[in-house]
């Protein structure tokens, strides 16, 4: 059978991977490039150290459009661009005018076309049948939606509202068109069916975590100080908000009962809300961007993600279950990942709720290293890279048998 030929598109790579959208995105490409040929489109500059490593998985060629810096910030003007160009601002930021000319000249090339995050359906748009199939790392509408809910700021809330109510359509839109579209939770597909697109068209593909953490021996939680530990990409508002909202509301009542209590906090560009924010409080340190956790994770009570809005699978958390570290987070945190509270995880929705899940981390350690043991359990059986590659490449030779 000839070999189909697979054009992926995706905003950024970058190896080692440095968050989990990265990480999946990578193991995502490797599958495909076992199985297809494959071509990659990347929306910003590749270094040398990653191109090489793409090589190594036998991707073809990599075609570079780096979005110019100025419009991939946050900021009122380009929102203000964005609404004048009639998409979302988080589509209009990785917008390249030249890639979208590059595919519509290229695109009879490939049998299928692989978005990788729905800001790059916009590169697809205006394409016929052909294969089209989008990966949604996120529920984007849910998360906009959820941000709007979290905001007190009533002027920021309407602005929030408006953008909500664009990703929306925006959402609708990509489900009308492209051939299949990938969910990693079953809650992110119900939620984008109940706004009207097809579920015939809507499969659930989970991502998985670092399946290397199972090689690890098992973490001597009985022995390690009262240490906690943070890991998550600073610059996305959903994991700064929990963050600083944990240093305000939960640390100091750790710290007034555990005065040699330790928090790491590891991902790279703290904003400088969240280092002054550090600077008030004793025991807690920011370590920048670290490329092996692995001391952090050994010398830990527990794994805490406090976060209250968002969509998806957070790989963090997966990963955390992975290494068998007690892990502490809220509802949303959890969301899609089949583990029980206080079995498999520690459930906390409240700043009472995180404080008492700390203090029973570290006032029984027994108990915590058996609820560490229990979700590292949960995580090996569910999240099989290999499993889920393989469902990914029928999925478009399905499609692609179709068209």
């Amino acid at each position: 059978m000839k070999i189909k030929r697979v054009l992926f598109i995706t905003p950024q790579i970058d190896w080692p991977p440095v968050s989990g959208g990265m990480f999946k995105t990578h193991k995502m490409i490797e599958g495909l490039a076992k199985e297809f040929q494959l071509d990659i489109i990347v929306l910003s500059s590749v270094d040398k150290i990653c191109l090489e490593h793409l090589k190594q998985l036998n991707v073809d060629t990599v075609f570079e459009f780096p979005v110019e810096a100025r419009r991939r910030k946050r900021s009122a003007v380009n929102f203000l661009k964005s609404i004048f160009s009639g998409i979302p601002i988080s589509v209009f930021r990785v917008r390249h005018e030249a890639c979208i000319d590059h595919v519509l000249s290229q695109h009879k090339k490939y049998d299928s076309l692989f978005c990788d995050h729905f800001t790059t359906f916009q590169y697809v748009e205006k394409i016929v049948h052909k294969c089209i199939l989008m990966h949604e790392h996120n529920a984007e509408y849910q998360i906009w939606k959820r941000m709007c809910s979290e905001t007190a700021n009533w002027l920021l809330k309407c602005a929030l509202y408006f953008e909500a109510a664009r990703v929306k359509y925006y959402e609708k839109k990509i489900g009308f068109k492209c051939s299949k579209v990938f969910c990693v939770t079953e809650a992110d597909r119900d939620f984008l069916l109940s706004i009207g697109n097809d579920g015939r068209k809507y499969k659930v593909i989970p991502s998985g975590g670092d399946e290397a953490l199972l090689l690890s021996p098992e973490i001597c939680i009985d022995k390690n100080k009262f240490q906690l530990v943070y890991v998550g990409t600073l610059t996305w508002e959903a994991n700064l908000d929990g963050l600083i909202w944990f240093l305000e509301k939960c640390w100091p009542i750790v710290q007034s009962k555990y005065p040699s209590a330790k928090l790491d906090i590891i991902g790279r560009n703290p904003p400088s809300r969240l280092i002054n924010k550090v600077l008030g409080h004793a025991g807690v340190k920011i370590n920048g961007y670290v490329e092996d956790l692995e001391p952090f994770y050994r010398q830990s009570r527990a794994f805490i993600a406090p976060i209250f809005y968002g969509a998806g699978i957070k790989i963090k958390n997966v990963n955390a279950l992975l290494r068998g570290l007690p892990l502490i987070t809220t509802t949303i945190g959890a969301e899609g990942i089949p583990i029980v509270n206080g079995q498999d995880f520690l459930l906390a929705d409240t700043s009472e709720e995180f404080t008492r899940q700390i203090e029973n981390v570290f006032d029984d350690p027994v108990r915590a290293a058996e609820i560490g043991g229990n979700g590292r359990r949960v995580a090996s059986k569910q999240y099989r890279w290999r499993e889920i590659q393989d469902k990914l490449c029928d999925e478009i030779r399905q499609c692609v048998a179709v068209l």
